[in-house]
């Protein structure tokens, strides 16, 4: 039962406790591997321990298999960034808000808290940075 696992991983994940939701995301895809949602969750595990890299190998298998997973392209997103490759990190996040707006609050969460991200004054700059056309 891979959704125990999964549900498993989402509580540690919640408790901070990123080594026992790898633990679990890897038992789920150990039942079914390139499980989307256990991969997404093993990365994010990954970035709570500052692994960026092989954080950003698991979002990039997600959207291999799933160009449209927002969540996986965001995440891959402040990875890219956290690891210096900023512009290809912004575009992540601006694919991931043009393709659905209601992303923009949290890619812009993601922008500003990276520790190579960007800070903005004006709301309308940071829009336009994520590709809102000045809309925030």
């Amino acid at each position: 039962m891979p959704e125990l696992s999964l549900t498993l991983g989402g509580v540690c994940l919640d408790r901070a406790d990123a080594p026992g939701a790898k633990i679990a995301f890897a038992r789920a895809l150990s039942i079914v591997p390139g499980n989307a949602d256990a991969l997404v969750g093993f990365g994010i595990a990954l970035q709570y321990e500052g692994d960026f890299a092989r954080a950003a190998e698991r979002f990039r298998r997600v959207l291999a298999h799933d160009p449209g997973h927002h969540r996986a392209r965001m995440n891959l997103g402040y990875c890219l960034i956290e690891l210096g490759q900023v512009d290809e990190g912004i575009a992540c996040l601006r694919t991931a808000v043009q393709a659905a707006p209601h992303n923009y609050g949290s890619a812009l969460r993601m922008l500003t808290s990276a520790g190579r991200g960007r800070f903005w004054l004006k709301r309308s700059a940071a829009a336009e940075c994520l590709g809102l056309n000045g809309r925030p």
